[in-house]
């Protein structure tokens, strides 16, 4: 599904409602997606100001590339968490939201010491994905998400692998914990944001114009499907792999960075049942 443009003004006032309800919530420290919001503030200051050469002749690269960040994650977050309420309230049921808010606002620092929070915020992000389909995901019934289609329990594993050497460890991992489950239906849910960039602006993917970003980062899905299908192919029945991308792409032609979600559903098995069930999912979802 194609992302809508999104108004960075609007997005800032999103984040503010967002402060507010966390601050409801009881969660009141300058957090990363409190940090988002300050950095995105600045930053339409310095365009109001018509400040933007002078501010690119001081900044330093480690404070670019953190509101460079700053503008794609809360973009995500945002989403996330706007479909979360719409479906829920201001209360969402058993979903730790103070989890998602840890760790450094760059993810160029992030490591495995310190990844906690963007792992969880993927779980917000697939369960907001679910809630902008009209299903309602639950996160206390043994699986990181849980929730019904079509007369039948589907579970969800979702695994935010921190560079492709971990894809066998996660995919094992996620088979693992969801065969102890017996949903009707079970889906891997594998980010692959990271394995995209982990970080550097210099890495960001560049392409002709807007609608190259999408062909492009569709082909990576692909072949990181064919590439992992080894590790999960036949391994359970009524089972899929969710491969997820969100991601900044550069384009050159008009010259900008522009935030793209691609995502690919892949069967475990190719039997009638499964390929029916997870068809109607698709397209319900949007995927």
């Amino acid at each position: 599904m194609e992302l809508e443009p999104y108004d960075f003004q609007r997005t800032l006032l999103a984040l503010d409602d967002l402060d507010a309800w966390l601050r409801s919530l009881g969660h009141n420290c300058h957090d990363r997606i409190r940090r988002y919001r300050d950095n995105i503030r600045q930053m339409l200051g310095v365009e109001t100001r018509n400040e933007m050469e002078l501010l690119q002749a001081s900044i330093s690269w480690a404070r670019a590339r953190e509101i460079l960040w700053s503008y794609m994650e809360a973009d995500e977050f945002v989403r996330a968490a706007s479909a979360l309420r719409r479906s829920f309230g201001d209360h969402i049921p058993a979903a730790p939201i103070e989890r998602a808010l840890q760790g450094p606002a760059d993810p160029f620092l992030e490591t495995a010491q310190n990844n906690a929070g963007r792992n969880f915020g993927f779980e917000l992000v697939i369960a907001g994905r679910l809630a902008a389909a009209g299903l309602t995901p639950a996160f206390d019934s043994g699986p990181d998400i849980s929730f019904d289609f079509a007369g039948l329990r589907v579970a969800v594993q979702c695994k935010r692998p921190l560079s492709s050497a971990g894809l066998e460890k996660n995919i094992g991992k996620a088979i693992s914990q969801l065969g102890t489950d017996n949903a009707d239906l079970k889906v891997l849910a594998l980010s692959a944001s990271r394995l995209v960039n982990a970080g550097d602006p210099e890495e960001i993917p560049e392409v002709e114009n807007i609608a190259d970003g999408h062909r492009f980062l569709d082909e990576r899905l692909r072949s990181l499907a064919r590439e992992t299908e080894r590790f999960w192919a036949g391994r359970s029945a009524q089972a899929a792999v969710w491969f997820y991308i969100f991601t900044p792409v550069r384009t050159r032609r008009p010259f900008g960075y522009h935030p793209y979600r691609r995502e690919l559903l892949a069967p475990f098995h190719l039997d009638e049942f499964t390929r029916t069930m997870f068809t109607c999912l698709i397209q319900t979802i949007g995927v």
